[in-house]
């Protein structure tokens, strides 16, 4: 065998060498930008819900204003959660029962309701209907 001829041997065995820590490199940053950005969406997830959570928290704060357009912002608020995230549908939906039957029972028989409560209640008609 020839210097050339090993020359070559050794050149494409480095290329070879280079190319295989070239693929293990990039597969190794490959599963570190993953494993990146599941832990982003995961921060991203829970950043998400202590906002909604806190959201929620001022609606609930709000329902027992003594404005009526304080609490029909709460109202649409609490709406557009259950809209946005339907995991609180049942909570939420439990809070605006609960609410309007304690409003309801404030009213003396020839009182008519707040507008805040009948737009809970028509909510809660809709959600129950499906609609």
């Amino acid at each position: 065998m020839t210097a050339v001829e090993i020359s070559e041997i050794v050149r494409n065995w480095a290329i070879v060498a280079g190319g295989a820590i070239g693929i293990g490199l990039a597969w190794w940053r490959a599963v570190a930008l993953n494993r990146q950005s599941i832990a982003q969406q995961q921060q991203a997830t829970i950043a998400q819900r202590a906002h909604i959570t806190e959201v929620f928290k001022d609606a609930v704060e709000q329902l027992g204003n003594d404005k009526l357009e304080v609490r029909l912002g709460a109202v649409q608020t609490l709406v557009r959660i259950v809209d946005d995230f339907s995991e609180f549908e049942g909570p939420i939906l439990r809070l605006l029962t609960a609410y309007v039957r304690e409003q309801s029972e404030r009213f003396e028989q020839d009182q008519r309701p707040t507008v805040d409560l009948i737009e809970i209640v028509n909510y809660i008609e809709q959600h129950h209907r499906g609609t």
